[in-house]
């Protein structure tokens, strides 16, 4: 399920998203949406400052996942916050990874396909440890 993705082929996603984001943005000011703009440079700001978030948990299996999970054919998008930055406690990465790509697959097995589904995981630091919401 989980694609090993190189060096080229993830900065030619990456390319490809900012290149739509751009893209939106410069459609969106020569019709003179300037509010429109700014709202999606605002929430282009909130993406990368997520992605960051999730880069820094010292999980690199669980981040690569769910940042290259929608560059892939699946049958739902998903999304995911980081609602604080530290996470207490150790976490095993490979077994997180392997658990969520698992649960990913047997989602995206079990949705209809074509419609319009999305997972939302929430991940939160507390008190016991780290909780995540799916």
């Amino acid at each position: 399920m989980e694609k090993d993705w190189n060096m080229i082929e993830v900065l030619r996603h990456a390319r490809h998203d900012w290149l739509n984001k751009i893209q939106l943005i410069k459609g969106n000011l020569s019709l003179n949406k300037i509010d429109r703009a700014k709202e999606i440079i605002d929430e282009i700001v909130v993406e990368a400052q997520q992605e960051a978030r999730l880069s820094n948990l010292n999980l690199p299996g669980f981040a690569s996942l769910l940042l290259t999970y929608n560059w892939e054919n699946h049958y739902f998008q998903l999304e995911y916050e980081v609602l604080d930055d530290p996470i207490a406690g150790r976490l095993d990465d490979s077994v997180l990874s392997e658990w969520t790509g698992s649960f990913l697959a047997i989602l995206d097995s079990s949705v209809k396909p074509y419609h319009d589904n999305h997972l939302s995981v929430s991940i939160r630091h507390e008190k016991e440890g780290a909780r995540f919401f799916f």
